[in-house]
This record gives structure tokens, sequence and C-alpha cells, in this order.
């Protein structure tokens, strides 16, 4: 955490010295000793926050380490802020201020001198109590460990990992207690876990399989993981080590030596007569499941099953009379627990600059927060917190649609200089904003999504700084040449505009890397030819309309992703889109392409790594020839009604990982399924998703 503070602020430094040189008279020696000091912090930083949860002290030396960060960004920043005042002020006021700029210069070399004095006595610290070689004899101790574990995982089972479980006691001990119950079922029964990724599908089944009453219950247990890539006698080789326990050498051999015929004999047979637990971690498919079902026999002795899935339909699949456990999302509280545990370490979590108002309380208190989250807050109350200065703030991220943006000045005034970080997502801005948002000349990302409608007035230009501008979903009303000034900008998100400005194309910048904008907005843009060197990401929605009606070279050739939305092409852009050298997203959704066939010609869309097909409703057929997506990863299909089949080339593409089909005709969905007729084309791809 503390390092990704330092790391920034050493490159500012660095940038600073080398091209900014003349604005540093005074200081410049300092500001140099500054980047220095926090170049040899930056070094010992990485491991020493690593083993800051395991040992005390470094806990301790990391939180200093972290304060004094803090010291310097806010060092940096007010001398940035005192320069762009300069440069901004009118000759008169440049010659008035002159000995402001004296005390200015004063007082940041007496505070770089304070904190080179802070410094040093943390370095002291460091050897003092021998932090340096705790943290050598933990990575000794901690290879120690893995070596251990690596030689125990052979014989034994997953533990739970995580060292921070947050809402899963009570399903855990639900989960395990359906486990142990079999007096009325004695069959064996399969159980599934059922969410989307990251949801902690994997955690709960660990927390579950650990239970020292599941442990007791079973006379053997065994833990599968599906990977991406997976092999079923891999699968099936996994499941006997573990069932059979300690075995030698030779036996480890034979059985590595085995095929899957023999592997699936000889795994029935050391679970036979046995009451076992077996847990299959991330099934994608009914498919898997089918390949090692047949391997566990029904003893009729209580015998249970677990598996976790994102797919419903395995579950259903593997048994159709077991309730299954639907894995819940976290309340407010419990993601809030998760993320502090997860972000910051167990102490640091009560001492970190962040504030958030939830429901008028805050969690935790702090004095002077750099990060700010706002929930459901009745500002009108209690958001002006007389012992809290919103002086420091770095970040405000407001998760309350309710907030009354007039309130901002009563809330916040002026003491959001530093401001880099504002999203205002949700919040109602038809009233405009405040003037004082124009003022924040280190803002860095200012979010504006889904807040109905916003005007840019041309102090716009004031946010030099600021490289990500996102306004999707919200009706931009004007749209003039002021946001050119914006030199720094490099992400651009605006879907919806009312009236492009007449000047607008004036000036128009280079150096844009991502950009979601209207067709028509890139259509004036294409014909003030510009070329957009450095654009990777490019989504664009509504009716193109191309030069001479042809797509080749609209597009630059430096993108990676392409999003087209409503583009209403009538002719197969397959050809021009898959001559472009780069390319390795592809989305063409809602009548982007109204034509009925579409050929991927040899060795087109060769960087392609995932396509994405969805509600194209005129396509019916669709033809990939040889080497023609060389490197595709993931297939997406989606409401296309037309569409009779796979394309056959889709054999040869060895690379696919993923497929996802969704909202077909029944027709389509049975070609796909194990034994249609379409079946050969994908039989060999890890995951595939029907619904």
């Amino acid at each position: 955490m503390a390092d990704v503070i330092v790391s920034p602020l050493v490159e500012q430094l660095t940038k600073m010295i080398t091209t900014e040189a003349h604005l540093l008279l005074g200081v410049g020696d300092q500001i140099i000793s500054l980047r220095n000091q926090l170049e040899w912090i930056r070094c010992f930083l990485t491991d020493a926050e690593k083993k800051s949860k395991d040992i005390k002290v470094v806990e301790i030396w990391v939180r200093q380490v972290r304060e004094l960060a803090y010291d310097a960004e806010d060092i940096i920043d007010a001398f940035n802020l005192h320069v762009e005042r300069r440069k901004n002020a009118k000759i008169m006021w440049r010659i008035i201020g002159f000995w402001n700029k004296l005390w200015t210069l004063h007082r940041t070399g007496t505070l770089i001198e304070q904190f080179n004095k802070r410094s040093t006595e943390i370095s002291t610290y460091r050897s003092q109590y021998n932090i340096h070689e705790s943290i050598s004899m933990q990575d000794s101790s901690h290879r120690t460990e893995r070596l251990v574990s690596r030689l125990a995982s052979r014989q034994t089972t997953p533990l739970v990992e995580e060292q921070v479980i947050v809402g899963f006691a009570e399903e855990a001990t639900q989960l395990a207690a359906w486990l142990v119950k079999d007096e009325k079922e004695p069959r064996r029964r399969v159980m599934s876990i059922i969410g989307m990724g990251g949801l902690g599908k994997t955690t709960l089944a660990k927390l579950v399989y650990g239970k020292r009453e599941v442990e007791n219950h079973f006379d053997v247990r065994a833990w599968i993981y599906v990977s991406t890539k997976y092999r079923v006698r891999d699968l099936l080789s996994s499941c006997l080590k573990q069932v059979r326990g300690a075995i030698t050498i030779d036996e480890r051999s034979h059985i590595e030596k085995m095929d899957d015929g023999e592997l699936k004999i000889e795994l029935h047979k050391h679970l036979q007569g046995k009451r076992y637990l077996v847990v299959i971690d991330n099934i994608w498919n009914v498919d898997t499941w089918g390949r090692i079902s047949a391997s566990l026999p029904e003893n009729q002795n209580g015998s249970r099953v677990l598996i976790t899935t994102r797919n419903k339909d395995v579950a259903i699949h593997a048994d159709q009379s077991t309730q299954h456990h639907d894995l819940r999302l976290m309340n407010k509280d419990e993601s809030w627990e998760l993320f502090c545990a997860k972000v910051f370490s167990s102490s640091e979590a009560k001492t970190i600059r962040f504030l958030d108002i939830l429901g008028n309380k805050m969690h935790p208190v702090s004095a002077k927060p750099r990060r700010l989250g706002v929930h459901s807050c009745d500002t009108s109350t209690d958001a002006n917190h007389s012992s809290t200065s919103f002086s420091k703030l770095r970040s405000i991220l407001f998760f309350d649609v309710d907030f009354q943006i007039g309130m901002w000045k009563s809330t916040f005034g002026g003491r959001t200089r530093m401001l880099r970080v504002l999203d205002l997502e949700g919040v109602n801005l038809s009233g405009g904003l405040p003037q004082q948002i124009w003022k924040l000349i280190f803002l860095h990302y200012l979010g504006l999504r889904n807040c109905f409608s916003v005007e840019f007035p041309p102090s716009i230009g004031n946010l030099a700084r600021l490289q990500t501008l996102d306004v999707r979903n919200t009706l931009l009303r004007s749209l003039t040449k002021e946001i050119w000034k914006l030199k720094q900008l490099r992400h651009l998100y605006m879907n919806s505009i009312g009236v492009i400005g007449s000047d607008f194309t004036e000036d128009l910048p280079r150096n844009l890397i991502s950009l979601e904008i209207s067709s028509d907005l890139w259509n004036c843009m294409w014909q003030a030819t510009v070329k957009f060197g450095c654009l990777q990401s490019l989504t664009l929605n509504g009716e193109l309309h191309c030069p001479n009606k042809s797509l080749r070279n609209f597009f630059p050739l430096s993108i990676l992703e392409l999003h087209l939305e409503e583009s209403v092409l009538e002719e197969d852009p397959s050809s021009v889109l898959g001559s472009l050298p780069a390319l390795k997203e592809l989305r063409l959704r809602n009548k982007s392409y109204t034509g009925k066939k579409l050929l991927f010609l040899p060795e087109g869309f060769f960087q392609l790594e995932l396509l994405e097909l969805r509600g194209l409703q005129g396509l019916e057929e669709w033809t990939v020839e040889d080497e023609a997506m060389s490197s595709l990863r993931h297939l997406v299909i989606y409401e296309c009604p037309g569409l009779k089949m796979l394309p056959d080339g889709l054999i040869k593409v060895t690379t696919l990982q993923k497929i996802e089909i969704s909202n077909m005709p029944n027709e389509f969905l049975d070609r796909v399924k194990a034994n249609g007729k379409d079946w050969d084309k994908i039989k060999d791809v890890p995951f595939i998703i029907c619904n």
C-alpha cells in the first residue's frame, strides 16, 4: 500500500528535477534530497510491507514510513499548488506575490529538512530493532514452510489459506451439517455451491472441508481443482493419490503411468465401500462432470460430492433432487470489513486515513482522511464534522444518488484543493457542477457516469492534470474545443452529446489511449484528419458514416480493442477489421452489422483473443477459413437468432479456451450440445457455457 504512494512521488519528483528545474530555484537541492530519500525507502519497502502482517515491529515501521510518504506527498502538492497559482496569475499579482514566493520557498525547504530528519530517525529504527534481520529470517522461514507445504500436499488436502474470511461462518456450518447428515439419505448425493466468479465459492468450500466434524465423519476425502487447461487423467490421478493416503515412490510412479480408463477403475475400487467426500472445485461445464462421475461409486453409505461452479446447469445435471446453495452477495458492512482487511493490515485498518460516511456514521474515524466514501448520507446534518479536516483529501467516491450537489460548498467548501480522484456517479448534476470543482487543478480522474445531464464551462480547461474523464450515460448538453485544453487527457468516455460546437474539431488531441464516443462525433474527428497513433481502445455508439462507404483507413492501426454498437454496417466489415495488426478484442453488438454473412479470411484476425457477436439480428451464415483467428481464446455468441450453425473452421482454432452461448434458438443449442451436429467443432474447448 505504501509503495503505491511512494513510487508515483519518486516519478513526480524526477520529472520536476529534469523538466521543471527553473521552478525549483531556492529548493532544488532539497527536492533532489527528498527524491533520493524516497527512492531508498521504496527499495526496502516492498519486501517489508509483505511481512508487516506477521511481525509487529515491521508493521509499526511500515506504518511510520507510510505516514512519512503522506507527508512527502503533502509537501510536493503544496509546492506545486504555489507554482500553478503563479503560472496563472497576472503580472501585477506576480509582483505583489514576490514575498509570498519567498515565504513558500522557505517553508518548503523547512518542511523537507524536517522530512529528512524524520526519515533518518525511522532508518535508525530499522537498525536498532533489527527489522532487516526480521524480514530475512521470515524469508528463510517462509521458504522452509513452503517446502514442507509442498511435500505435505502430496498426501494432505487443501486448507483455508485466506487470512481474512468474512460472512461465511453461518453458511459453512449449514453446509457441513448437510454433509454429515446421512441417516435419511444414504445414497451418494451431490451438492453444488453456485455463484459468479470472485464471490467466494472456493473459500466457502475450503471452510466446510476443513471443519473437524466433516473430517471425522468421512473415511477418505479428496479435493480436485479443475484448472483452465485440465486433463481428465490429472484430475483422476490427483484424487486417487489422496484417497490412497501414504504411498511409496514406486506406487506413485505406477499411478502416473496409468491411462484414463485404468485410473477410473482404480479410483472406483479404492472408494468402493468407503464413506467418502470429494470436492470438485471450479467446474465450468456438464461434460467435465460426466468424465469424472463414473469413478465415484454409489455406496449407499452417506458418501458426498461437493461441487463449486458458475453454471447452474452443471449443478442440476449432477443431482436434480438436491437443493443447491446459491452464494449470496455480501452486505455493505461485510463488504467494508473485507475491503479493509484485504487492502490494509488488521491494525492499519484502524488508523488508515480513509473516512467513510455511511448512514451518518464514520468508519473508521479519522481527523485528516485522504480518501472519502459517501454512502446514503444526510450531508445537511452530519457530513461537515467539526473534528474532520478535508484539507488532505485525495479521493472522494460517491455511492449516494440522493446527494444534493448544491450542498458541495457547505460540505466541502474550498477544502478539497488537493483532490486527485472525484467520482460523482449517479448524482443528479442537472443543476450544474459547483464552480469549486473546476479549480481542482490536481484532479486526475473525474467520474460523471449516470448523472442525468451536465454542461462543461470553459473553465474545464483549468483541470490541466486530468487524465480520465468519464461521462458515460450522462447527457453532455454541449461540447466545445475547451475540452482539448486538457493536454494530459488519456481516457475519454462520453456517449451522449447534445450540441457539438462548430469549433470542436480545432486542436484535437493525439495522445488518447481509450475513447468511447458517439459515431457522429468520431466521424467529425476523423474528417479533421486527426491520426490517433496512441489509441488502443475505441468504442463507438450509433450509425457509422464512412468515407466512400468504406471502412478502410477508418480505424487507427494501433487499436487493441474495438467495440461497435448500432453501427448499421451493411457491408461485411470482416476483411478490414481482420487486417488491423494489433486487434485483440472485437465486440460487434446490437445491429452493428445488418448483413447476412460474415467471412473471416485466411490469416485474418491473427492477434484476436476475444470475439463477441451480440444482437446481430440479420446474421445467418458465418464462415471461418483456415488460419483465421489463430490466437482466439474466448468466443461469445448472444442473441443472433438467424445464425444456423457454428463455422466449420472453428475446429482448427486450437487456442480456444472458453465459449459462451446465450439466448440462441433451440435448434442452434441442440447442435452445440454433446453429440450434437456441431459438437466435434468445440469438444476440446475446456469451458463451454450454454444458456
